[in-house]
């Protein structure tokens, strides 16, 4: 009988060494980087007067600098965040992606000094979104993308 005790202890040592050994693999992957390529969907129910304000929010653990480019629109906003705290950066509107089903070049390229994590914000005066970017570290090459459908006769969007 101790014998059995003594294999099944060792059995379950084993197993809990192994599961804390690979554990990392599956890690969630981390949200904070040094480089992200980002971008803003466009809305169905914004308002069509009134004018959209995008914004990207950085945070850091550490001081650090950065800078925020949109080739396609010649934007480029340098940034700077002190540790534990927010900066907002405003982008122009004119980076929401807006046609449906087609390949647009507005992409937002956020790169930093020191790790950091980017938010990014759409106020209307109807509606407001928002999404927590991930750095291109925790990127894929292979991507399946769920897609509902709605009772609404909109078309789903997606960004790649």
């Amino acid at each position: 009988m101790y014998r059995l005790y003594m294999k099944t202890g060792m059995v379950s040592l084993l197993a809990a060494a192994f599961i804390m050994a690979f554990s990392w693999l599956w890690a969630a992957p981390d949200t904070k980087g040094t480089k992200f390529w980002l971008a803003f969907p466009g809305s169905y129910f914004a308002s069509p007067k009134a004018g959209k304000n995008l914004y990207l929010y950085i945070t850091s653990d550490t001081s650090t600098t950065g800078n925020v480019y949109i080739p396609a629109l010649f934007f480029n906003q340098n940034f700077s965040v002190n540790a534990g705290e927010t900066t907002v950066v405003e982008l122009p509107g004119a980076c929401e992606l807006r046609s449906p089903n087609t390949i647009e070049s507005r992409g937002i390229r956020v790169t930093a000094g020191a790790p950091v994590t980017v938010y990014g914000m759409s106020k209307d005066v109807t509606i407001s979104d928002a999404f927590l970017g991930m750095p291109v570290t925790a990127l894929g090459t292979e991507y399946f993308i769920p897609v509902s459908y709605t009772h609404l006769t909109l078309p789903t969007k997606r960004i790649v």
